[in-house]
């Protein structure tokens, strides 16, 4: 399918709880594809996804792309919680996930969903949005980049995995 027929098709709309099985089979698949060049690390799997799509907390949104009503790809988020104090980090929002069906990577799906997630956040009246991303995870890293985002330094161990994982911030 071209870029144009897939731009034609494509509805964006907010994520509901009937979609979680779909949005948790989609991020499994697009982490198992992302991690096909490293075999030595394993996928997060179903569970993970499952603990960290907190769909039925009131701050935390998602925002799915679908094209004749299937998903295609989504993006999550909630408030940047301070992990020593358990406290929000106020003005500050962290997403969490976004992932795109494999087989139509490339496409600007992803650059959607974080413009989308960029207005959710301002609407919010949030000043940063944060994020952590693997740092074998390139293709991600250029998508965010390419809306702004500029890499703190920071670095940490992904939970469960020996995967390192690197922190983006942007200014809104």
């Amino acid at each position: 399918m071209t870029e144009e027929k897939l731009t034609e098709l494509l509805q964006v709309r907010e994520g509901k709880v009937r979609d979680i099985e779909e949005l948790i089979s989609l991020a499994n698949r697009a982490d198992k594809a992302r991690l096909e060049p490293y075999p030595d690390v394993e996928p997060r799997g179903e569970e993970r996804f499952r603990k960290v799509l907190k769909m039925n907390e009131t701050d935390f949104w998602v925002i799915v792309a679908t094209i004749n009503d299937k998903i295609v790809g989504f993006i999550s988020g909630e408030p940047t919680i301070n992990i020593d104090t358990k406290e929000r980090v106020e003005g500050v929002e962290h997403i969490k996930t976004l992932a795109v069906d494999p087989q139509i990577w490339g496409k600007k799906i992803g650059g959607l969903l974080v413009s989308k997630a960029i207005e959710v956040v301002q609407k919010k009246g949030r000043k940063q949005i944060e994020l952590w991303t693997h740092e074998t995870n390139s293709r991600a890293q250029r998508l965010y980049e390419g809306r702004s985002f500029k890499l703190t330094g920071e670095k940490k161990k992904a939970e469960n995995t020996d995967e390192w994982i690197v922190h983006y911030s942007l200014d809104i």
